[in-house]
């Protein structure tokens, strides 16, 4: 009992930590690898830390016991998943409007700090994994996670699980306002109600990372095309 709730309350103490105390790291005093390298270190710890100390948190959740609130017809479902791959066919496009000069006006491509995207093939590939790895986590840790815990521990169920994992994925975004949350605010009910109506993590995992590879084609481009636009 002591175990489960000292890892419910990293699910929450986690997320705030880097909403008050995260920042964009400044590459100029440090290597961008590094940078990568640190994230995936720290965010395949804390998921290797979860399974060796409670591997059960990985287990499949039955949402037929724990309720899948709100049912959203597999129409509707399908349309949305859909809707998540539109900005990487978008950032394919020759002249993407993601490469436009407007989209850098706060300095940021498609929501990602300029300033901290790979310069070269070989940062490319780190940045690769830290991506990848980084929507794992996100996943697991905001929704698998927070819905397993808050189930076991608090017995609650369907549609309170989604909100209460969607209030974790939003406050673990940084953002200089509050209005800039709202994308992840809709992102993580969206996700975590996808996670309740499949029953598998595994498919947010595929439409978050089809969402964020956008971010390395445009990164691709960056490099190989080397786009006057871009900061």
């Amino acid at each position: 009992m002591f175990l489960e709730v000292g890892l419910f309350a990293i699910l929450i103490i986690y997320p705030l930590l880097l909403n008050v105390f995260g920042k964009v790291p400044n590459p100029e005093n440090k290597s961008k690898s590094n940078i990568y390298w640190k994230d995936i270190c720290v965010h395949s710890g804390i998921l290797i830390m979860y399974f060796f100390l409670k591997h059960e948190s990985y287990d499949k959740i039955n949402f037929l016991e724990i309720g899948r609130g709100i049912i959203v017809s597999e129409d509707i479902l399908n349309a949305v998943m859909t809707s998540f791959f539109v900005p990487i066919v978008i950032a394919l496009f020759p002249n993407s409007p993601y490469l436009k000069g407007d989209s850098l006006k706060d300095g940021n491509v498609f929501g990602f700090p300029v300033s901290m995207m790979p310069e070269n093939k070989k940062q490319l590939i780190i940045f690769f994994l830290f991506i990848l790895v980084g929507v794992v986590f996100e996943e697991i840790f905001c929704r698998q996670f927070v819905f397993y815990f808050t189930n076991s521990l608090f017995n609650l169920r369907g549609d309170y699980l989604l909100v209460i994992s969607t209030i974790l994925f939003t406050i673990g975004h940084k953002a200089k306002k509050i209005s800039q949350l709202l994308p992840y605010l809709i992102m993580g009910l969206l996700f975590g109600k996808i996670f309740q109506m499949t029953g598998s993590i595994l498919v947010p995992i595929i439409i978050h990372l089809g969402l964020n590879l956008t971010i390395v084609v445009l990164a691709f481009r960056r490099i190989y095309i080397k786009k006057s636009t871009f900061i």
